[in-house]
């Protein structure tokens, strides 16, 4: 027998469901790692309900990047977050940040080329960090950078630079774009243009083309695509037999979606 984990992350890792499931399920357990997956043309992909354990490590927030780096919040036996990396499906090692944003690292998010990390800290103040040659992570000021973000995307790569989506309040989030080293603003969201009330989460992918939705009342994952950077997303629709959790990476390719809880980082295969 092998085992499903429905998670659900509200404020803390709580656990709403673990149930057993049917041997004929584990097919997605091996799928092979090069398979050709794509993101499906006007339609939206399916996943395994099978979560498969990539990494036995308590995180929050875990997402990868093209440059086969993986960024998330750690938790240490305090319950308190630390900005952890590490390789792609691989283990998580704490780095060191200078200044420290404290014991509260909310959010980190790290660029597709490993380069630069954002992290919210736990008064939702945005912090730039850029890398050093040995690994650790010193703290810079760009350009036009918001100063403040409740709710933070992970981190697509464009030919116009980095972007993400950030929010304050959960009912609009506001796109933005690393132009030559300066911030700007680039497209507005509100929440009503994905066919939702308010949002818990959204996670574009690296191209920035897909993304997923966490509905904030009805707890309903969704996804969303667009046919270019500079397009509105079309009204999301449901993605059923996925965690509720706020924690979800989708990769640019629809091959997985990553979760976390249960002290553990999975990810679900795309059907």
């Amino acid at each position: 027998m092998k085992w499903i984990a429905l998670l659900g992350l509200v404020g803390c890792n709580q656990i709403l469901d673990l149930r057993q499931t049917a041997r004929h399920d584990a097919a997605y357990f091996d799928a092979p790692t090069d398979a050709p997956f794509a993101c499906p043309i006007a339609a939206t992909p399916q996943f395994s309900r099978v979560l498969k354990q990539t990494v036995a490590q308590p995180a929050g927030y875990y997402a990868v990047t093209t440059s086969g780096r993986a960024i998330a919040a750690c938790i240490n036996d305090d319950y308190f977050y630390s900005v952890c990396e590490g390789p792609v499906d691989g283990p998580l090692a704490r780095v060191t940040l200078s200044p420290s944003p404290g014991q509260y690292a909310f959010v980190p998010r790290l660029s597709q080329d490993g380069q630069r990390m954002y992290v919210v800290s736990n008064t939702n103040v945005l912090l730039a960090f850029r890398r050093n040659t040995d690994d650790t992570w010193t703290q810079f000021s760009p350009p036009g950078l918001p100063g403040v973000a409740l709710f933070l995307s992970p981190l697509a790569a464009t030919a116009n630079g980095d972007r993400f989506l950030i929010s304050g309040n959960g009912v609009q989030f506001d796109e933005w774009t690393d132009e030559g080293g300066t911030w700007h603003m680039t497209h507005s969201h509100p929440v009503g243009d994905f066919g939702v009330g308010s949002l818990s989460m959204v996670a574009i992918t690296a191209d920035g083309l897909h993304a997923l939705l966490l509905g904030t009342s009805d707890q309903i994952v969704y996804y969303t695509a667009r046919d270019a950077v500079d397009s509105p997303f079309r009204t999301g629709t449901p993605i059923a037999g996925l965690p509720r959790s706020a924690q979800l990476y989708l990769t640019s390719d629809c091959a997985r979606i990553y979760a976390t809880g249960l002290g553990s980082i999975f990810y679900a295969q795309q059907q």
